[in-house]
């Protein structure tokens, strides 16, 4: 990593005695600490960095809850959804046209139980609502431990459409 020096304005013709030589290798070894420390922080920003870059080129909302179903992150494609950024501990049922509120909060439940949930619900800005299907999976620590939930959206206006077309149609 470089180089300590250590500099006295009185020669020492003997060198570091056994206190110096200490407390020079606990010197060492705390730089040594620190720099390690710096390097594993550039990985973790640059992880992150990563990890959101990742969530926002989706070109569907997406979000995560935690254990209380909470929002605690999300990309932009949902913040745009929902019209505002301001959300960290929201419910994301709130969000939700109120006659899908208990579709869309049991779905959120069935992952929080272990297992994936599928609802469709209408979400948006009071000017621009619109269906879309939400899938929820359970989010798990490395021990197995469900920690929360992952969810996306995906807009099905358009296939609620062709499916009324053709119900006009059968009819």
């Amino acid at each position: 990593y470089g180089t300590a020096c250590f500099v006295d304005t009185e020669p020492n013709d003997s060198g570091f005695g056994d206190r110096e030589r200490h407390f020079a290798e606990v010197l060492a070894d705390w730089i040594g600490y620190l720099l390690e420390q710096r390097s594993y922080e550039r990985e973790l920003e640059q992880q992150r960095a990563f990890i959101e870059s990742l969530m926002d080129s989706l070109p569907d909302p997406l979000y995560a809850l935690d254990t209380d179903g909470e929002l605690i992150r999300w990309n932009d494609r949902f913040e745009e959804l929902v019209g505002r950024g301001d959300i960290e501990g929201t419910d994301p049922a709130t969000f939700v046209d109120e006659a899908d509120r208990e579709e869309f909060a049991a779905a959120i439940e069935t992952a929080l139980s272990g297992a994936s949930g599928t609802a469709e619900a209408t979400i948006g800005t009071a000017e621009t609502r619109r269906p879309y299907e939400f899938s929820n999976a359970p989010l798990r620590d490395g021990s197995g431990t469900i920690t929360g939930v992952a969810g996306v959206g995906r807009d099905v206006a358009e296939r609620q459409a062709t499916q009324e077309r053709l119900a006009g149609i059968l009819d």
